[in-house]
Order: structure tokens, then sequence, then C-alpha cells
């Protein structure tokens, strides 16, 4: 098990998971993306923390020091740069760009992308569900990438899950709307196989997902919605281990994504699911967790594909509630004294306006989104006797950004897909020999007093201290 503040995002070893997958093709590709993992240690954090859990994986039970990971990325440097510069150089321009050295070359050249990135500015890929939490979660990754300059999100992809992948991709358009300075990645969105979410979560999200106030909100330019897997391939592809795969909801696209391109998840810089749980028991059926309720087989499916998932569940989101002192926290220096989450709900033409796609905007979307949410998760007793409701998505934020927030173990985790136990995620953590190894880092405790205050100082980012007597309200 991490002590506190344990990273669980690691160099992945992409050469072994090919060899650990009898009849995995291109091989190759995998051997070079090993060797540019190698070659990218200190920027990918490359640490003696990180690399002891991959090595006792291979049975190496030894620590690596920092000192081994320059020695082998200058050795790969040396040795394979001049090697790859001059296969490429013989081959025609068609051939060069699907050729291993090519591919080699591209790679090598992303260091520098790497050495750019040290201040910590991930690209991101998010895949998500459409729900209130998930509004929250994409408020939040937007003002860390816009206002505070920390982020890259590449794409958008949606899936059925609280709201149907239709409506979800309307929820993203209008939650960008918000933001008219933010630029409004490629979206994509597709149906499940096999699972779905049956009807989807509208006692908790309402049925357009967010609260039923998606009929007052802008949408976002629209150029069109691409099929999700489609994307998610192009993506990695096109950035290969730069991205990070950012999941809140079912593993429906990122399943179809290594269906139709094998190995494709192995291309993303980490995988990151907020979903399943580990001693929490379930919130759709006594053992089953949501997400990985609507479409285990796909989550089954992308956890077979790698061997460092992080997995962020019930045990640690359920400790995440936003309570109605974080929400004033958050606008009570915007309106004076004024109690605004009372007086927002009083007020009926107050209530009846639309949201503006400014600072204004955003606040008042925030306080009658959570004024919402915390009415649902309080009529299902999801937050005991608390005026609030569980932020589950913003578990991911905080562990991209925040990460000694968090503490995670290393296990192998199962999902049934049987109808009993449809969902049931669980790991066996006896002291005995296992096969296979460890698939997933699987978060067991957060500090949510610290991670809420971050989360509610960082949405500040994005909601201007605008003095009472200034606010216009547009009906």
């Amino acid at each position: 098990m991490g002590g506190a503040g344990a990273r669980a995002h690691h160099p992945p070893l992409v050469f072994f998971r090919g060899l650990e997958t009898p009849g995995r093709p291109r091989l190759g590709l995998h051997l070079v993306l090993a060797l540019l993992s190698t070659v990218s240690g200190q920027e990918r954090g490359c640490s003696p923390e990180d690399v002891m859990p991959r090595h006792k994986q291979l049975g190496q039970m030894r620590s690596v020091g920092a000192a081994t990971c320059t020695f082998w990325r200058m050795v790969t440097l040396v040795t394979w740069f001049p090697l790859a510069a001059s296969f490429g150089s013989r081959l025609p321009a068609k051939a060069l760009d699907a050729s291993p050295g090519a591919l080699l070359l591209q790679g090598i050249r992303t260091q520098k992308q790497w050495a750019d990135e040290r201040c910590g500015c991930p690209q991101l890929l998010v895949d998500t569900d459409g729900g209130g939490d998930d509004a929250f979660m994409l408020m939040w990754l937007i003002s860390l990438c816009e206002a505070g300059n920390r982020c890259t999100i590449q794409a958008v992809t949606c899936s059925d899950g609280n709201v149907p992948a239709a409506q979800c991709v309307k929820n993203v358009r209008h939650i960008f709307a918000l933001f008219p300075d933010a630029r409004v990645p490629p979206i994509g969105a597709t149906a499940p196989k096999g699972g779905g979410g049956d009807g989807g979560a509208a006692h908790i999200h309402g049925n357009d997902g967010l609260g039923g106030l998606s009929a007052r909100m802008k949408l976002a330019a629209d150029d069109g919605t691409r099929d999700a897997a489609e994307l998610i391939v192009d993506t990695l592809l096109q950035n290969p281990l730069l991205v990070k795969v950012v999941s809140t909801g079912p593993l429906t696209n990122l399943a179809e994504a290594e269906v139709r391109q094998p190995g494709i998840l192995l291309l993303a810089a980490a995988v990151i699911w907020m979903g399943g749980s580990d001693k929490a028991g379930g919130n759709i059926t006594p053992l089953a967790e949501f997400n990985s309720w609507s479409d285990p087989a796909a989550a089954k499916a992308v956890l077979a594909v790698r061997n460092d998932t992080v997995v962020l569940p019930l045990d640690v989101t359920t400790q995440l509630v936003m309570t109605r002192e974080h929400v004033l926290k958050l606008v009570k220096d915007n309106r004076g004294s004024r109690d605004v989450i009372d007086s927002t709900h009083s007020d009926a033409c107050w209530a009846e306006r639309n949201y503006t796609s400014d600072g204004d905007g955003r606040r008042d979307f925030m306080v009658d989104l959570a004024a919402f949410m915390w009415n649902s998760n309080m009529r299902y007793r999801a937050v005991g006797d608390k005026i609030g409701f569980l932020v589950h998505d913003a578990s991911v934020i905080l562990h991209l950004f925040y990460p000694a927030t968090l503490r995670f173990y290393y296990t192998y985790l199962h999902i049934s897909t049987e109808d009993a136990t449809r969902g049931f995620t669980y790991s066996d953590t006896r002291v005995v020999p296992h096969e296979p190894f460890g698939n997933a880092w699987v978060a067991v405790d957060v500090d949510h007093v610290r991670g809420i205050a971050t989360m509610i100082e960082d949405l500040k980012l994005v909601v201007p201290r605008v003095p009472c007597h200034e606010k216009s309200v547009a009906s």
C-alpha cells in the first residue's frame, strides 16, 4: 500500500505488456514505445518510488535509484537515435510515415514536448457521462486549464450513463458555453455495447443530467460530434504517451477503442477511472458501483489491457461531500452579505434567468446545480445528515493535480459480469503468491477536507468577485 501522496502514474512497461499477451499485434511498436518510456524517465516521474512497483511485478525485488533511470535514458538516446535516423532516411516518403524508424524519430522528437511540460501541464482526454458531478469536475478542470494554465483538454468523449450519450454531448457544450474564452475540444459520443445505463440516473442528476437547468444555458459552437472510439484512437495515435485518459463514467468508449485498435490504450500516458468499489459496497446495487455496473464487460476489458490503471472507487469518492457551507465560501464574497442560496430559490424572477457566459453565469449555475444535487443526494440519504452532495468525479482532478491527498494500493482488480453480481469489483488481498500480476492502483483513502477546500479555491479562479450592485440579471 502506498503512503500518503503515493503517485500511481508510472512509465508504462509497454514492451512487457506486449510479451504478456500472446498474439498481440504490432509488438515492434510496443518495443519502440517502451524505449520512449525509458527515454522520458525524468519528465514522466521516473523516481525510486515510481520504478519499484514495476520491478516488483517482474519479480525483481530490489530498489532502483534515480541514477539507473538517467543511465538507461542516455543509453537509449545514444544507441537508438542514430539507428532510427539512418533507417528512416533510406525509406520512401510514403513508407516513412508508417515505418518503425519514423515512429521512433517522432517519439524522440516528443522528448522536447515532455521537457516543455516539466511544469506539470498534462494533456487530457476526458470521457464522461454527463451528470451533475461530471459538470463540477469539468468546470474545475476548465478552470485549471484556462485560468490556471495547468493542462490541455485534447478531446472529450461521452457515453451512456447518468444520461444518454447524446444528452451528455449537449451538457458538455453547455458547460463550455459558460467559458467563452476556453477552446472547445473535439467531442465524441457512442452508444454502449450490450450494457448501458438501463435508464440512467435521472433520480440523482435530473432528466437532463444538470438538474433541469440546461434549458436556461447556451450551447458552445458545434463543430460536429465524432464517433467516440474513433476520436480516442486518433488522439492517442497522434500524441503517443502524451495524453492521460480520464474517465468518470462507464468504460464503454475506451473498450470500443481497444476493440478497433488493439493496444491503443497502451499509448495513453495513463488511464484513470472513477468507478468500482473496493470495500464500500455499491450505490446502484448492494454490491456494485454505478459506472462498473453500467457496462461491466467494458470495464473488465479495459482493466485487462494495462498493468497500471488508476481506479478511484466509492471508498474515497463517498468522502468528497460539497456542503452548503462550501458553496457559500465559493460565492459569498461575490454578493456581499446576501445569503445567495436562500435568495436564489425564493426570488421567482431570479430563478427564471438564463445563465450568462461570464463569471456571474458560472457562479449562478454552480449555486443552482449544487442546490439541486444536495436535495437529490439527501433524498437518498447519500450524505447522512449533511446538507451537501457527493462530487465523486472530483477525485480524478485530485489525483491529477493534488496526488498528496490520496493513498493507493496495488492489486489485481476483478469485475463480475454475471447477472447476479453484475458490476461487482473485488480483489484478493490475501498474502499469498498471485497470478497474474496486478492490473490497477486502487485508491483507499483521501484527505477530503483538503480536497474539497482545494476544489473551492480553484473554482474561484473562474468566479470573479463582482460587487452585488454591479451584477446584471438576464431573464
